[in-house]
């Protein structure tokens, strides 16, 4: 298998790592860049053998379409307690 050169597998396989993520979910305007997005980063996380873990994230289109980021904005100004 050729190395995959996606920057954003790369970083999830990296963020899991640390934290043991289960499932990323990727939404908003940046998850339609091109059909190949989520094979892309699957590609580059299922490189990460040496840890086993890692290779195990679930990585999704979000349940929100392109609205995700716009509703979580929203969400925080009704937790003004957040942005302090």
């Amino acid at each position: 298998m050729k190395p995959c050169r996606c920057a954003l597998g790369q970083a999830i396989a990296a963020a899991t790592s640390l934290v043991d993520l289960e499932v990323v979910a990727i939404g908003g305007g940046f998850s339609h860049v091109t059909p190949d997005l989520f094979e892309y980063a699957r590609e580059a996380v299922a490189e990460r053998v040496e840890f086993g873990f890692v290779t195990k994230v679930r990585i999704v289109p979000t349940g929100l379409s392109q609205d995700g980021p716009l509703i979580g904005a929203a969400a925080l100004v009704h937790r003004a307690d957040v942005l302090r």
